[in-house]
């Protein structure tokens, strides 16, 4: 039987390359673990071990998906702050997460909808593979697809089969589908949750650090 996590745990949640390169690793406090679902928490002050590159959002397009196809990570490792609050969902099995992102004073600013690779369980938290494509949800419940045109230029550079690109895009489907329909986690009050007021943001180093 799985072991599950007891809430005010702190796992580690790592953003992996199709590569198998940890790209981010950041500490989490386990909000629920049930059969159904994870849940996760960012509060502001958490801190991260990322490789992000200056600059990679002012990349041209086709050089940012020439990037992708690299097969090492040759940024350095660098701690970084969360500033807003983030409640993340991992439906268990699911290839795709669905994050709650705050303001500093827990007034909603979004859904966004991850389209990842289903989360891997370990001893130490769950490690996933980003897919590009995503769906930004407005607290009125108004959707619209992000980054479609990185995700066309990776399918037509190979970095994605046609194959793989129409089951990414029919997981994103499906949450739209729930989005419709009203049902988990558009129904559950996940809006109005707030953190327990003992918790306290955790700092990366404190549980992880880049091999030297």
């Amino acid at each position: 039987m799985m072991q599950r996590w007891q809430p005010g745990d702190i796992i580690l949640a790592r953003d992996m390359t199709t590569h198998g390169e940890a790209l981010m690793v950041i500490p989490q406090i386990v909000v629920a673990d049930t059969a159904e679902y994870l849940a996760l928490a960012t509060l502001a002050g958490t801190t991260c071990f990322i490789r992000d590159e200056p600059g990679w959002r002012d990349l041209d397009m086709r050089a940012r998906v020439a990037k992708y196809q690299e097969p090492h990570l040759t940024q350095p490792w660098a701690e970084r702050a969360w500033t807003r609050p983030v409640l993340t969902l991992l439906p268990s099995g699911a290839a795709h997460s669905i994050r709650l992102h705050f303001e500093a004073n827990w007034d909603l600013r979004y859904w966004y909808v991850n389209l990842q690779t289903p989360a891997l369980r370990s001893e130490t938290g769950v490690s996933s593979c980003d897919q590009v494509l995503d769906i930004v949800i407005t607290p009125a419940l108004e959707a619209s697809w992000k980054d479609e045109e990185e995700f066309a230029l990776l399918v037509e550079a190979g970095f994605f089969t046609p194959e793989a690109a129409a089951a990414i895009r029919a997981e994103g489907e499906s949450v739209l589908a729930r989005l419709e329909a009203r049902v988990w986690p558009f129904d559950a009050g996940w809006p109005q949750w707030r953190p327990d007021p003992s918790w306290v943001a955790p700092k990366a180093g404190d549980y992880w650090r880049p091999a030297a």
